[in-house]
């Protein structure tokens, strides 16, 4: 199955090994993306169902979680700064906080933080497991960007 939103990503089931609490399943969903740069990466499904993943980007330096409909959010870190996504109406966001902890969508666009937006139908509705890739393709661009 792929994740969709234009990432390449392979999205499979994997075996059963321990989550990172009693709050998260025990199956994390692995996803591989082929190519230069491999990327490995784990997404927890909430134990009791609930439209909520956890994420976990080693190479990315990132952890973060995707919830809800209209708008789909998540909220996280990487490398050390606050990461906010937002997807709605026709398109979505993603911030990155500058090294004072401003995200540029709240008036520090100068700043060093990381700013993305993109078009998507529908976005308020899109599956979670399109919103991890995008915030995956993003976390890639911040860490070319900071290379």
């Amino acid at each position: 199955m792929t994740s969709g939103g234009g990432s390449g990503c392979d999205v499979r089931q994997c075996g059963h090994r321990d989550g990172p609490g009693q709050y998260w399943a025990l199956s994390p969903i692995e996803v591989h993306q082929t190519g230069p740069g491999a990327l490995s990466l784990e997404i927890h499904p909430h134990a009791a169902g609930l439209s909520l993943l956890r994420v976990t980007a080693p190479e990315y330096d990132a952890e973060f979680e995707v919830w809800g409909d209209c708008p789909v959010q998540a909220l996280g870190m990487v490398g050390g700064r606050d990461l906010y996504f937002r997807a709605r109406s026709k398109g979505w966001s993603l911030d990155g906080a500058d090294t004072d902890g401003h995200l540029p969508s709240d008036g520090y666009r100068e700043s060093d933080g990381f700013y993305r937006e993109g078009g998507y139908a529908d976005a308020g509705w899109m599956p979670l497991q399109d919103a991890v890739a995008i915030i995956v393709r993003c976390l890639s661009e911040f860490r070319a960007d900071r290379a």
